[in-house]
């Protein structure tokens, strides 16, 4: 791709330039992030502010040259000034009124004609004043003053008392300017022009909102004629004798000399007489690891300032193919994390951003992949000092270019070399000294290329010990492990087994018409001898992902299979900054965007506030690295397995809960503590009371499936509070264990929770039916019992209760995996090792019509029922119906036998499909409205959480108690989000005009349950969840069929085991009515 021509920008260096690269003006070299003794000024807080429309506001003189800015906070000229308090998105405040968010995932919202961008190009002013602190150091001979800018979007120009000293691209990566000699006693000024598109832009393309400022620190540092330049500590852990050794490269001026390299804590030091490597033999030590973060301060005692940082001693090494860690196998149970609040933005918040990466440690998280850039400094100290493996990912990613074949892709332009080069030194120098790190990342999604490969030659040049990573080298020929995004099961199989029928390796590595799949036989065999590993998996959009234990399972036995990092960790949404939105998230296109992508970004396990989901718990159970298992052949024996890296499990504690289903009887609890095993290890230990508490209950209940669940509890990784709804005991209704994540009564967190079930020792007699007689006519009405029917056979009243339907229900409201659109889909074509499990995929194709858009040309969402008769005898009504929709030959045959029974009415309805439906369908099954007052539920089933076909290894049988909309997880796009399956009983409380109210309802069958307090029309047509409007009804659905969830909305289709293939279901249910 060639640019036409335009008017350069670059007679004067302050403009924003014309042309790819790295900052100009008076730049340092990039450094690591230290603590340093020497002074510092840090200018957050209040600055003057004012926008322009355009990049060079004050426009050209009489020669037509450049008139350089002035920033006299007194002249309203360019406009008014105002203030904003740093750091800062300007867009997320002023109310609005300084413009407003943009998202996009792919496409770029401007033309794509690298390297220029817009004339309107929203430029922000930011002027401070400031005095320099006592015993700066102002005029040192050989002194440095320092101007730092931790992150700016996009572009800055910066001047410091009337002088210009450089500009910034590389919106999430350092910069350091020196601004020795401009500083002066008394008061000085900076000043800090911030433009949001620049030539950078095009690199930054990196699926997020576009969010200009200056979002991390402005500091000044004071660095002494006898300072430290720069420290990169490379620590090694030598795991058969136990031995560190750390190596300390000092850089810096002769005055800083001699310097002192310490490990205090070792006692250990040397010292160096010049610029150099101090080598410290550490002796004994305990290893760093994300489970057993152990970590030691350095100190590097300079003339004049001392030095320190944290280190850890670790090795990282590939041994045929696998990734180990201090001599351990390495297993990554990752997420991918943007650096995004939901009233700030990227803005650090050291108070949140620890209580995040707590979250996730409490969900199973072990690693995260800082996507697609650097995050704030301080978030990687965090990491190394709470545990976890990290993926450090360069400020990179051109996606935008795939839509024109690659053509003109910075990653391959020669012109934008030094611009790449420059954006991974200043990530590698900044971050070099992290434990936690273990790769280093290109970037994302820039197709590949010259640059990226000199990227990598750089960075292999300055460490070698840590390993290099880019999604888009599938043949590896620069990178150290192949990567894949959102793979196909039979894919990941591919690569990772051996295959007897190709024993060189050399068959394809990938679904065919995807970039992978097109390795020659020699490349393809390379690749297998890599380390493997998912840099995304499970996209999380919505309510999801489903079918994570397919993925989780193929890793532990196959030895070069890293794992991966689910996409992503946190939805995007950010909160409105208008006053009118009261404070409600938005998505891309909420605020008047052209060109945007929806609320693709709000793709998370957590939302915006922070809220784990049951996808969440179901992938934390998944992934969980200790497992207990009760034996189904062996009552009363427990298999627990060890699959942390470095842990033992010293401390941890087994909990188990024994339960008949649908008895009645207490459920059994006991816990003891756990045997201490070594990572990697496994035991089958018989656990105390376990056995006789089982063997009674079956004994005692021998037509009831016995639930045996068996918990790994947790002293050391702090769990976050229960919620509701909660398993409660059925006969003194005390709580019981928690959620996945959750931490008990006593503080121990649930690390993972199994259930193995035991079938009934003798059939199960079918429960008597007894009829009351009575059916009658009245009024053109039919009276049941205590139920009246409409002349159509409608229920509409129960125990003087208006009671609504039954209606047939073939729709849900669309997940957003449900609309989405990838080219993996399973309707037709299932998938095998033949087609690598792309089903009826062509070519890696998007825009295939989703499962929504099939659903709805089916016009499942417009179902319409018409009577087909009414029958009376003396102790029942059969009704039947047909259903249909708009235009379509499909349909519904219902026959609902109504009996009156136990003071109260059981409905069974069979429902028979026919006729050219879809062969997969949403749900099928039947809903009643019922009141609306009703606001407490108790249910015999599973829970606590909702759960689907392919999201349900965290959910469990029992007594679940909770409020009715807790039962509900509401997305931030309203859609399905609340059903329950295997339906034994429910219990409803509330009340109405009439006074409390009581409604009970009992399954046979085990169906799904759904209650909601939106007509499903409303949940459908919502964008938002403020468009949402209460019911008159609440809304029970009883499912005979229920579809997973499946990644569509970015991977895989739901797997055909897991679908909600089309067949004749019966729903047989007795509801009651209580009053008092």
């Amino acid at each position: 791709m060639t640019s036409a021509p335009c008017a350069a920008h670059d007679d004067a260096p302050w403009m924003l330039p014309t042309t790819p690269g790295p900052g100009r003006g008076r730049h340092l070299v990039p450094r690591a992030w230290v603590r340093r003794s020497s002074p510092s000024l840090e200018l957050s807080g209040t600055w003057s502010f004012r926008l322009h429309p355009v990049a060079a506001p004050e426009g050209v003189d009489d020669a037509g040259r450049s008139i350089e800015p002035t920033f006299d906070t007194e002249d309203a000229t360019l406009g008014a000034w105002s203030t904003i308090e740093l750091p800062a998105h300007w867009v997320l405040t002023g109310q609005g009124k300084r413009g407003l968010p943009w998202y996009t995932n792919v496409q770029f919202p401007f033309p794509l004609d690298p390297p220029f961008v817009p004339d309107e190009n929203p430029t922000a002013d930011h002027v401070r004043t400031f005095v320099l602190p006592d015993g700066w150091g102002l005029g040192e001979e050989g002194g440095l003053d320092v101007l730092r800018l931790d992150g700016v979007e996009s572009f800055a120009s910066v001047w410091v008392n009337g002088t210009w000293v450089g500009t910034t691209q590389g919106s999430r990566l350092p910069s350091e300017l020196d601004v020795t000699g401009l500083l002066r006693a008394g008061s000085n000024e900076i000043a800090i022009r911030v433009s949001q598109w620049s030539p950078g832009s095009y690199a930054e393309d990196q699926d997020q909102w576009w969010l200009p400022g200056i979002f991390r620190e402005v500091t000044l540092h004071h660095r002494p004629a006898g300072r430290i330049d720069d420290v990169y500590a490379r620590p090694d852990y030598d795991p058969a004798t136990g031995t560190g050794r750390l190596e300390v490269e000092v850089s810096g001026p002769a005055a800083a000399f001699p310097a002192e390299v310490v490990l205090p804590e070792l006692g250990v030091s040397t010292t160096l007489t010049g610029p150099g490597l101090a080598v410290l033999e550490a002796g004994a030590v305990e290893p760093w690891s994300a489970e057993i973060p152990r970590l030691y301060e350095l100190d590097v005692r300079a003339t004049g300032e001392t030095v320190r940082l944290r280190t850890g001693f670790r090795r990282i090494e590939v041994v045929d193919g696998q990734v180990r860690v201090n001599g351990q196998r390495l297993i990554l149970a990752g997420v991918n994390r943007h650096e995004v609040g939901a009233s700030r933005g990227r803005v650090f918040n050291e108070e949140w951003s620890r209580a995040d990466l707590a979250l996730m440690k409490a969900h199973n998280v072990n690693a995260i992949r800082t996507s697609h850039y650097a995050p704030h400094p301080r978030l990687l100290d965090l990491a190394d000092e709470i545990g976890l493996w990290v993926m450090d990912e360069c400020d990179l990613e051109t996606h935008g270019f795939e839509a024109v074949g690659w053509q003109g892709n910075p990653a391959d332009e020669p012109a934008w070399r030094e611009a790449l080069l420059d954006r991974a030194r200043r990530m590698v120098e900044r971050d070099k000294n992290h434990p936690s790190i273990i790769f280093w990342s290109l970037g994302n999604e820039s197709g590949t290329g010259r640059n990226l490969a000199a990227m990598s030659q750089w960075i292999h040049e300055r460490d070698h010990q840590r390993l290099v990573h880019y999604e888009a080298d599938f043949a590896g020929q620069y990178t150290d492990v192949h990567s894949r995004m959102y793979p196909t099961l039979e894919e990941v199989a591919a690569v990772v087994e051996r295959d007897p029928a190709s024993p060189a390796g050399t068959g394809p590595v990938a679904l065919s018409g995807i970039p992978a799949s097109r390795l020659s036989p020699g490349q393809a065999a390379h690749v297998r001898t890599l380390p493997y590993v998912m840099c995304e998996y499970l996209h999380a959009m919505g309510t999801g992902p489903g079918g994570a234990e397919g993925y989780t399972k193929q890793v532990e036995p196959n030895p070069r299979h890293l794992g991966g990092f689910v996409w992503e960790w946190r939805d995007h949404a950010l909160i409105d900054p208008r006053p009118e939105a009261s404070g409600a998230l938005r998505y891309g296109g909420d605020f008047g965007e052209d060109v945007h992508d929806g609320n693709f970004v709000c793709d998370g396990l957590v939302t915006a506030d922070s809220v784990p989901s049951a996808g969440t718990r179901a992938w934390a159970a998944s992934v969980a690295p200790v497992v207990a298992t009760a034996l189904a052949d062996d009552p009363g024996a427990v298999e627990l397995r060890n699959r942390f890296h470095s842990r033992t499990t010293q401390g941890l504690a087994l909990a188990y809960q024994v339960l008949a289903e649908d008895s009645g009887q207490a459920v059994v609890t006991g816990q003891v503590k756990a045997p201490e095993l070594a990572a990697g290890e496994s035991t089958v230990l018989r656990v105390e009371g376990l056995g006789e508490a089982i063997e009674r209950l079956r004994r005692e209940e021998p037509q009831a499936v016995v639930h045996v669940q068996a918990a790994v509890l947790d002293p050391v990784v702090a769990g976050i509070p229960a919620t509701s709804p909660r398993q409660v005991d059925p006969v003194t209704g005390a709580v019981l264990l928690p959620q996945i994540g959750q931490s008990t009564e006593d503080g121990l967190r649930v690390m993972n929770l199994r259930e193995t079930s035991l079938a009934p020792l003798v059939p199960a007699t079918t429960r008597l039916s007894v009829s009351e007689p009575g059916a009658r006519r009245v009024s053109g009405a039919v009276e049941l019992g205590q139920a009246r029917l409409d002349s159509l056979g409608r229920l509409v009243e129960l125990g003087g209760v208006e009671i609504v339907g039954p209606e047939v229900c073939a729709w849900r409201a669309p997940t957003d995996n449900d609309d989405g659109h990838g080219p993996v889909e399973y309707w037709d074509v299932a998938p095998t090792p033949q087609n690598m499990g792309g089903g009826s995929a062509t070519g890696g194709a998007w825009g295939t019509p989703s499962s929504a858009d099939r659903w709805r040309e089916a016009r499942l969402h417009l179902l319409r029922e018409r009577s087909c008769g009414i029958e009376i005898d003396d102790d029942a009504v059969t009704v039947r119906s047909r259903a249909g929709a708009p235009s379509r030959q499909w349909r519904l045959d219902v026959t609902t036998r109504f009996t009156a029974e136990r003071g109260g009415l059981r409905m069974r309805t069979t429902i028979e499909p026919s006729g050219p439906l879809p062969s997969v369908l949403p749900r099928l099954g039947i809903r009643l409205g019922l009141p609306a007052g009703l606001e407490k539920a108790t249910w015999s089933g599973t829970g606590p959480a909702p759960s689907y076909a392919d999201m349900d290894l965290a959910a469990r049988h029992g007594v679940f108690q909770g409020q009715i909309e807790d039962l509900w997880e509401m997305q931030v796009r309203p859609q399905e989000g609340g059903t329950h399956p295997g339906l034994r009983s429910l219990w409803l409380t509330g009340q109405d005009e009439a006074g409390p109210l009581r409604l009970m309802v009992l399954t046979h069958g085990a169906p799904a349950f759904s209650l909601s307090a939106w007509h499903l029309d409303n949940l459908t047509a919502a964008n938002h969840v403020e468009e949402l409007n209460k019911d008159e009804h609440l809304w029970l659905h009883l499912d005979g069929l229920h579809h997973g969830i499946g990644t569509r909305s970015c991977g895989p289709d739901t797997r055909p085991q897991f679908a909600a293939t089309a067949r004749t279901v019966v729903l047989d249910a007795w509801i009651g009515v209580q009053r008092g």
